[in-house]
Parts: structure tokens; sequence; C-alpha cells
């Protein structure tokens, strides 16, 4: 197909795709995790229509008109919602009839064709659509959310609330033309619980690997830039909210510095700073130790390439089987090894099967230890005394998390579809 050609049904009509996130595209993950994906599959002739809610810190991002200018000429018209925090459950209530009514108007007046619906909230909006105007629904999951709701303490227990969104979750496994999951553990699980595993399709979260390369000059320029020369630095980029384990990171850096005195550890963040310098006090760190940031997504490449090496500790809960961390694709293809914990998503499987990276497993089943966090970190430095291991780190991204494949399995679907 010639670039810019325009995807069509068997009854010659274009395929028009609604996009609907709960998640903003002006706050990063957006830009890493949505648009990239939007822009390539409009060049293939996909025509979409986006509806994303933005949190009013970002909604106020000067960069906001520029983005809409930049969409309209990827042949993407985007439709800007505010999203609502408070008061709880009821915010999410107005902006899902909000959300609606806006839909219900744009599929019937765009003749809409398809509906994608990135996670929970806007599936419940692409479920009434397809009853509604009879279109086709892809129910791009992510992971179990109601799930991720009571693990990451975010609902205090397994109440109404959890309930009602575990059949909403029934609803959309049932009615969906489409199913999208990260990891091949979640497919499985989708499959034990009586699912048509022929509508289940696996796109982990992928990068652009363009973008997201290693460069020796940064290596040593940013490094002196930001008087690290000479440092071993692990990096952490993202949230440190929720499930992510702050503490036994803070730990395992402790351990490796005790190992390796040179040791630093760079946190790239948008969560609060004040909070994770607090923790870092509070385990008998030096905060010297210790350069937390924010940085635009731009710059992530510079930073990720000055440093040795990923660390993700997530806690190893049933939500998480169906987790396939961004930052995971983007250290790797910045050909970075990584240390892990078990249990998250098919992480596991990459790191041992590639020998990218270092595996922590809990010690008697309960907890880590100190003598397992040195055991590894010793490993850590061995690999990485390993001249290919950068090589199968890149490579490992490419084969597997390569925003190019990502495009092409949603193309595929979207083709089925038609």
């Amino acid at each position: 197909m010639s670039k810019g050609a325009v995807v069509k049904d068997h009854n010659n009509l274009e395929i028009k795709s609604l996009y609907i996130s709960y998640d903003g595209v002006l706050e990063p993950l957006g830009q890493s995790q949505i648009l990239p994906y939007l822009r390539r599959l409009s060049k293939r002739g996909i025509k979409f229509i986006l509806i994303a809610y933005d949190k009013k810190f970002y909604s106020e991002n000067k960069q906001k008109e520029k983005l809409f200018s930049e969409l309209a000429e990827d042949g993407i018209k985007w439709i800007n919602l505010r999203y609502h925090k408070k008061p709880p459950v009821l915010s999410t209530i107005f902006d899902v009839i909000r959300g609606l009514i806006v839909c219900i108007i744009v599929a019937k007046r765009e003749r809409i064709n398809t509906v994608h619906a990135r996670s929970y909230v806007p599936s419940v909006i692409a479920l009434v659509l397809k009853k509604i105007v009879k279109i086709k629904f892809i129910f791009d999951m992510r992971g179990f959310w109601a799930d991720e709701r009571i693990e990451g303490r975010l609902w205090k227990r397994k109440g109404a609330l959890y309930h009602f969104a575990k059949f909403l979750e029934r609803q959309f496994l049932k009615e969906a033309d489409a199913i999208i999951v990260l990891t091949e553990r979640a497919k499985e699980i989708v499959e034990d619980w009586g699912y048509d595993v022929n509508k289940v399709s696996i796109i982990p979260c992928c990068t652009d690997t363009d973008h997201f390369k290693f460069n020796r000059e940064y290596y040593i320029e940013w490094r002196k830039k930001n008087n690290l020369t000479g440092k071993f630095i692990f990096v952490h980029t993202g949230s440190l909210e929720y499930w992510y384990m702050k503490g036994k990171m803070l730990d395992y850096f402790r351990v490796a510095k005790e190992v390796m005195p040179e040791v630093h550890f760079l946190i790239l963040t948008h969560s609060d700073k004040k909070g994770i310098l607090k923790l870092i006090l509070d385990k008998g760190l030096d905060k010297e130790d210790f350069t937390i940031l924010s940085v635009p997504f731009n710059e992530m490449p510079q930073y990720l390439s000055m440093v040795d090496a990923g660390i993700i500790f997530i806690t190893p809960v049933f939500s998480k089987l169906a987790s396939s961390p961004t930052k995971f694709a983007e250290y790797l293809s910045c050909a970075l090894p990584v240390v892990i914990n078990e249990r998250i998503g098919d992480l596991e499987d990459y790191v041992v099967k590639n020998n990218i990276g270092i595996v922590v497993r809990d010690s008697n089943d309960k907890h880590f230890d100190d003598n397992q966090y040195r055991q590894t970190f010793k490993g850590l430095l061995n690999l990485i005394k390993d001249e290919n291991l950068k090589f199968r780190c890149r490579q490992t991204a490419c084969n597997n998390f390569s925003l190019n494949i990502g495009v092409d399995k949603y193309y595929q679907i979207y083709s089925r579809l038609r």
C-alpha cells in the first residue's frame, strides 16, 4: 500500500477510528505510548479522531496549540477534554458521561466505524457506542485495571466498586471485537477465564528505537555536564507511586554502594521529589549520591545514554502479570542492561533468554535480602564486562519492542475488523 493510501473496508468505506484515552496526550505517557502509534497508523491511511483527557497541569502546557497543528498535519483530529480527579468516583462518572455525549455526536457526524478504547474507563464509552452506533470495538486492555486499583492501594478494599469494575471487565471481554493485552501471561489468564483467545493479540509497550538509542558522545558529555564522570550510574525513570518498590530499590542501591562506592542513582520522574528525598534520608543514605530530575520526553535518550543500568522493582502481585513497563523497552533500546524483580509480566523471560540483565528473586518466597542484592550486583558487574551486552540489549529491543512492530500489529487488527 502506498504512503498515505486510505484503508477501506469491504463496502469501500474509509476506516475511521475513534481513539479514546483517559490518559492525556500532553503528558509523558501520551507522548510515548499514544501519539507515535496514531501518527504512524495515520500515515497508513487510518483516519483517527483522538479523544483524550488531560490533567489541568498539562492542559495549560504552552505546547498545546503546537500539538493541535502537528496532529492536524498528520490527519489526526484531537478533541481535548479535561480530566477530573475530585470528588472520587463522581468525577469519573462525570468524565464518562461528558465523553459519551461527545463521542456519540462525533461518531455519527464523522461516520466512525471503529472505536479503540485504551483501558477500562474509555471502554465504558466504547461499549455503549458499539450498542448505539453499531461500530466495531477494540478493547485495548493494558492490564487488569480493577486489580491494579486494589493492589496499588488506590481502592481500599474489594468492595462494590471493585466488583462493578470486574463486571464491566467481563462485558468488555465478551463484547469486544478485538482484545489487546501486553503480555503472554495476560493472554493465558484471559483464556483461562473462558474468553475467545482468537480475539486476543499481544502488543507489549513499545518504543521508538530510532529515538531511544545509545550515543557515546552523550555518555561522555552529559556525565561531565552533571558532574558524574567516573560513577557507576543506576537509573529509574517515570512514576515512583503505587506498586513501585521505592524502598527495595534504595536498599539495593545501598548494598551496591557497599560493593562499589562510586555507585550513583539517577531518578528521572515527575513524581513528588520531596517524598523520595525523605525516604532517602530515612534510609540513612546520602542525598549527594542521588540526582533527581524532571526532564522533557525528547531529552530522555541523552540521560539514558550516560548511565550503566536500569532498575525496575515492581510489587509482584497478580495485576503485574499483565504489565509491560515502557521503561523496560526504553532502557534496552538505549543498550542498557536491567535489574528487575521476578513476576513482572514477561520481563523475566526476555532477560533470561537474551542474557541482558539480572533477576532479583524473593528470598524464601517472602522478602529480598542484602545477601541476594550483593550477589546479583556482583553478577551485574560481571555481565557488564561482556563486550556484546549492549548489542544484545539493543537487539532485544529492536526485535520485540520496536514501535514499528507494535504499529504493524495494530494495523493487522484494524485490517481484520474491516
